[in-house]
């Protein structure tokens, strides 16, 4: 069977064990949300104890910025993957053309920021959605949340 040009790149990305744990991590991490969000309801709706609750939402805010910190990591491995295989392939690229001193330092320059704005607009979408309807859910779910998109938004003109 002839190995394909696909192939031959995909077997020269190794899969460090600090990627798959970062990424299990994460996993992990992301379903502490929906199982506090009903830990969370079940408290305001049964018992109604403003202490708990202020408890259970620093445990949440805690667990969300160790899994952004953790999702950060991640893509730093993943950038790094694509590094490597990048620059192999154009250093093999480099080998096969002739050598021009003009045109050919902005050729790398353009898949650069290509694979960039890539990145920046997946995750900035993936935020921007997470934020919106995280904050409705919570809305819906208890009126005391109100004063936290309060006080979202106003930290967010603040810091603009």
């Amino acid at each position: 069977m002839k190995r394909t040009y696909f192939i031959k790149n995909l077997r020269q990305i190794r899969m460090t064990p600090n990627y798959l744990f970062l990424a299990t991590l994460y996993g992990l991490s992301t379903l502490i949300i929906p199982f506090a969000v009903q830990i969370l309801v079940n408290n305001l709706a049964l018992a109604g104890l403003w202490t708990s609750t202020l408890a259970y939402l620093t445990s949440i805010t805690l667990a969300l910025i160790g899994a952004m910190t953790v999702k950060y990591f991640q893509l730093i491995l993943v950038e790094f993957m694509q590094r490597h295989i990048f620059f192999k392939q154009t250093a093999k690229w480099q080998r096969r053309t002739p050598p021009e001193k003009i045109h050919s330092p902005y050729f790398f320059e353009i898949f650069a920021m290509m694979k960039t704005f890539a990145s920046l607009i997946t995750e900035g979408a993936d935020l921007l959605l997470r934020v919106i309807f995280g904050g409705l859910a919570l809305l819906f779910i208890h009126p005391a949340f109100i004063a936290l998109h309060i006080l979202l938004l106003l930290s967010f003109l603040v810091l603009r």
